[in-house]
Formats: structure tokens, C-alpha cells, sequence
């Protein structure tokens, strides 16, 4: 940057071009500027102050806490300035001594009462009505005195006095503080909750209960197609960095991925043909580093992005990481019912933290793009409340001076739907692994295998073929692994039509009836197929449409055709009984 331009920055703008650095993978630059602000010029700005604070607790600066301090002093009723002091605080590494006499920053708790009297240091301007200057004759009083001190605040007409109680630190007063009255000040803030008990416990099950009723709400409003996954992540009080590991690593789940139809593939495969650029939603690039595609994906496309709002929610979760210690256990409901304490070991919290350094890494190799177009919706700021910045930023993806706009890569369907509701193109991963199967990118080999990847991360709806679920067999010995049992499970109703379960399973069992298997083994298959297509449907018509494409396939092999038939009237008896 020009010497004369930079000296010409306010403190305000130096936070943010810091905070571009960083962005832009020059943390040496950014190190420099955030070392170069004056932090008294930032006044009463809250946010400015605490952006400081992360960058330098980021950067491996000192003296982070001081401007979280300040942050959480000038913003009492913003929220977030809360929650981050709390952050940087638990995160907070360097060593200090708690006060030992009454002293400026300090704060005194009197023996018998509740609330604290806090002794301002040089300079600092009174905030609340327990703040004291050290001019102020009670903090006369007080200065100098250890805890159990008496000191004597009237002599009029008999003595009062009062006894040192607990003395503290403005740093940990502040933490505690926020942590104890979080909830009165913002009671429609769940980021955090403090629960007072006792020996009953049943306030505390009473908020484990009406915080699993508001999640369970939420999460049928994504599965529902209500909600992008974006927005749910966001209203249960977490991102979708975060919370897409854990969702797509319970088989219970379904993360909301397609329609499965012919009309949604062609389409897609239209759009792609010719596509020159692609951007990356937030989960597309989950699945892009999940699936090892990256190369892949340069091979095909010229231009590869992802919105600069993306990488930046990406880029906050992991500073938030890197200053976090192992995250404390917290209690729950599980499937069943059941209360459960959900802690993470120090392991897995350092392979969490390595699994979201690499997903940066990775982000920071693609081009980064603005969303410009947004400046041209109705109201941008609803949209950014309504989908997240990282979600309005990918819909919203465009350069400004290009009128050409990249193909949106969305692997989160309800946010797709809204995406093509504004009038833009979007399809997703599957749609590029097909592409790049036509393209001749990857093998037919590769392609099934990251087909059986996604539906193990519990992708719904992915279009699985005959060939995919033979592959998977194939490669596992013709036994029914994981990966099979899951792919097969996605014929099932009421998702898949009858049509396309009756035509998959019956492609799958006419190719085994052509291949040298041990009978037994080809009964168990043949029932693992006939079982996945008869489930979540409650009539046989899918099985008399199975026997018909049976008939059609193995025209040609009387002995094995009648003997699958045969299988088949029997399953289907069976099922009457």
C-alpha cells in the first residue's frame, strides 16, 4: 500500500484492512497494521474493538484481552460484544495475578452484599453507578486494603463499617459478570444460559427439555424444506462449518441434497456442459474437500470460486478454534430419550481443529468472489438475516463488472430452491461428478465411489444407478457393506418412485443371475434388494413391477429367470403373513 495513503487511515479503517489481510492469507501485513493502531483513537466502537481483539489473538499478539475488555465496557447491550469477551477470555493463555490489595481496576465485593463496587483506573469514564474514580471518597476509603479489612465508612452517630470480602480483577469480574446476567440482559439470546440449582434438579431438565423442543422445531423446519441448513445452523446458535461434521456423520439424519429425477439431472447436466466457471456454497465446498475433488474440479472448469462471505464465516470459526481450549461438555437428549453429557476429548477437539485448518487451506486456494447483485434484491438485509451472510453471499454470488454469472454449486437443496427462485442457476456435487464423468475426468470407477461417499454422509436425495450399487459389491466381495446397505436403502419409499426402485433393483439382481456366485450368497442379495424396495411402501405393486422387469431382462435365461420369480412369490407370501 502507498506509505501516504496508509498514514492518512483512521484506527477504524486500519481494523479493516487488517481484517483484509488476514483474508487475503498475509497475516505478516496484517500483524504489522494491528500492532500500528492506536487503540484510544477507536473510542466507544464496540465492534471495531473487538474485531481487534480476535485479529490480534489470532495473529499471536499481545494485549487482546485489554481491547475484548473494552469491546465488552462500550457495548453492555450488544450481545455479541458478550459473547466474545467470554470467547477470548476461556481462550485467555497469558498468566496473570489476581489483585491482593484494593488497587485502580479493580473490583471490591463488601462482606454480607451481593453486588460489586469496581475502582476505575486513570482516565477511565464512570459506565454504571458502582464504578468508582480513585478520586471518589469511597474508593478512598478502599484503596490499599487487603480482603478481611474493615474500613469504616461513617462516624457520625455510631461507626459503620464494612469488612473486605473478595477482591478481583476487572478482567474476571467482567467474565463473570457477563456469564452470570447473559441471560437477564438478552433473554432472547440462547447463546448462552445459566442454570441456578441446588439439590433439585429440575430446572436444569427443564432447560435441557425446552432446549431440545426448540432444536427438534427447528430441524423440522429444514427437513421440511422451510429452512436452508445455513439458517437452521444459525438458529440452534452454531455455523455450518460446524455443524455439517457432526450431521452428516449420523445416519439418522438427512442432509437435504436433491430431488433425484430424471428432470433435475438434465437439466443440471445441461448448465454444466458448457459451464466455464462454478461457485461454492458453503456445504459444496464441505463435499468438495470431503471427496478429494479439487483437482478434479481444475481439470474440468477454467474457474473455480467461492464468495468472499464463505470464506470469511470459514476464517472466523477457525480463529474462534485456535484461541478456544477443549469446549466444555453440555447436556442433551439423545434419540431415545435419554439425557445425556456430551463432552469432546482433548484428541478430538485437535482433530477437529486440524479438520478445519485444512478446510481453510483449501478455500484459501480457489478464487474468492463478492456478491455485488445482492445491492439490487429488495431488501438486502432481510436477506442476509433470512439465509446467513455465508448462504445470501453464495445465492448472491457476481462480480460487478461481469454480467456472466459462475453456475452455483449448492449441496444445500432448500437453498438452491431459493437461488433458482431468483432467477439463477444452480445444481449440485452430483451434477459435477457426473460432468466430470462425461468429461472424462474421472472413471466410472471413481464416480461410484463418490456416489457411495455421499450417501454414507447421509445425502438425500442422491440418484443411485444399477451400476453404482454393483460397483460397491464388487468391491467388497460381493458382501453387503456399509456402503452398499446404504446405497440400497435409497430405493426405498416413499422418496424413490416405484418405477425407478423397480428398475434399479431389477437391473442389480438380473446382472448377478449373470455372474458365477455361491447360491447362498446370491439369496442374500436378492433379499437385501427385494427388502430395500418393499420399504416405507405398504402394497406388493412394487414387487409385481419388479417380477415384470425380471421377466423382460432375463428372457434369455429361463432356469435363472424362474427361479428369482419363484424367490420373489415367496417374499411376497411371507410378507402376507
Amino acid at each position: 500500500m502507498n506509505f501516504a495513503i496508509e498514514k492518512t487511515l483512521s484506527p477504524g479503517d486500519r481494523v479493516r484492512l487488517a481484517s483484509a489481510q488476514i483474508r487475503c492469507g498475509e497475516r505478516e501485513a496484517a500483524l504489522e497494521t494491528v500492532l500500528n493502531i492506536d487503540v484510544s483513537r477507536l473510542g466507544q466502537d464496540s465492534q471495531a474493538l473487538m474485531n481487534l481483539a480476535h485479529m490480534k489473538c489470532s495473529l499471536g499478539a499481545p494485549g487482546y484481552i485489554v481491547d475484548a475488555y473494552l469491546a465488552r465496557r462500550h457495548g453492555l447491550s450488544d450481545p455479541s460484544a458478550h459473547l466474545g469477551y467470554v470467547r477470548l477470555f476461556l481462550g485467555w493463555s497469558e498468566e496473570w495475578v489476581e489483585p491482593v490489595v484494593v488497587e485502580p481496576g479493580c473490583s471490591v465485593r463488601i462482606k454480607d452484599e451481593e453486588q460489586w463496587w469496581h475502582i476505575l483506573e486513570d482516565g477511565e469514564e464512570p459506565n454504571g453507578p458502582r464504578e468508582l474514580s480513585p478520586q471518589d471518597s469511597l474508593a478512598q476509603r478502599l484503596l490499599g486494603r487487603s480482603v478481611g479489612d474493615v474500613v469504616v465508612l461513617r462516624q457520625a452517630l455510631g461507626d459503620t463499617s464494612y469488612e473486605i470480602a473478595e477482591l478481583q480483577s476487572k478482567y474476571v469480574r467482567a467474565f463473570q459478570d457477563t456469564w452470570g446476567e447473559f441471560s437477564l440482559r438478552f433473554p432472547d439470546d440462547r447463546s448462552l444460559s445459566l442454570v441456578e440449582m441446588d439439590s433439585n434438579f429440575t430446572p436444569v431438565f427443564q432447560s435441557i427439555e425446552l432446549r431440545h423442543q426448540y432444536v427438534s422445531n427447528v430441524e423440522d423446519l429444514y427437513q421440511s424444506y422451510q429452512l436452508p441448513f445455513a439458517s437452521f445452523c444459525s438458529l440452534i446458535g452454531n455455523s455450518t462449518f460446524m455443524v455439517w461434521p457432526e450431521y452428516t456423520a449420523q445416519p439418522a439424519r438427512r442432509l437435504l441434497f436433491g430431488v433425484g429425477s430424471d428432470q433435475e439431472t438434465n437439466e443440471a447436466g445441461e448448465l454444466l456442459r458448457d459451464a466455464d466457471a462454478i461457485v461454492l456454497d458453503m456445504v459444496a465446498l464441505l463435499t468438495i474437500h470431503k471427496l478429494s475433488l479439487a483437482e478434479h474440479l481444475r481439470t474440468r472448469f477454467a474457474r473455480i470460486t467461492i464468495p468472499q462471505l464463505v470464506f470469511d464465516e470459514i476464517q472466523n470459526d477457525v480463529d474462534r478454534m485456535r484461541i478456544e481450549s477443549t469446549p466444555s461438555g453440555h447436556m442433551g437428549k439423545d434419540g431415545e430419550g435419554r439425557y445425556r453429557l456430551t463432552e469432546m476429548t482433548e484428541d478430538a477437539w485437535k482433530e477437529r481443529q486440524a479438520y478445519a485448518r485444512s478446510v481453510l487451506e483449501l478455500a484459501d486456494t480457489f478464487e474468492r468472489i463478492p456478491s455485488y447483485s445482492i445491492l439490487d434484491a429488495d431488501d438486502p438485509e432481510g436477506a442476509f438475516e433470512a439465509l446467513t451472510p455465508a448462504g445470501a453471499g453464495a445465492i448472491f454470488a457476481g462480480d460487478e463488472q461481469s454480467e456472466v454469472r459462475p453456475v452455483l454449486i449448492s449441496d444445500d437443496l432448500p437453498q438452491a430452491n431459493i437461488a433458482r427462485w431468483l432467477g439463477f442457476e444452480a445444481v449440485n456435487s452430483q451434477a459435477l461428478l457426473t460432468e466430470l464423468l462425461r468429461s472424462n475426468v474421472i472413471t466410472e470407477v471413481e464416480y461410484s465411489s463418490k456416489i457411495e461417499e455421499l450417501v454414507l454422509m447421509n445425502y438425500w436425495f442422491v440418484r443411485v444407478s444399477a451400476k453404482d450399487i454393483l460397483w460397491s459389491l464388487e468391491a467388497n466381495g460381493y458382501q453387503t457393506a456399509p456402503g452398499t446397505r446404504a446405497m440400497l436403502s435409497t430405493l426405498s419409499g416413499p422418496d424413490c418412485s416405484e418405477e425407478a426402485a423397480a428398475s434399479v433393483g431389477a437391473e442389480v439382481i438380473s446382472s448377478l443371475a449373470k455372474r458365477p456366485l455361491i447360491q447362498q450368497q446370491f439369496d442374500l442379495l436378492l433379499s437385501s434388494v427385494l427388502t430395500a424396495i418393499c420399504q416405507g411402501r405398504h402394497t406388493d405393486l412394487i414387487l409385481l413391477e419388479f417380477k415384470a422387469k425380471i421377466a423382460t431382462r432375463l428372457a434369455l435365461v429361463p432356469f435363472q429367470r424362474a427361479r428369482i420369480l419363484q424367490a420373489v412369490d415367496f417374499y411376497m407370501w411371507s410378507r402376507s403373513l
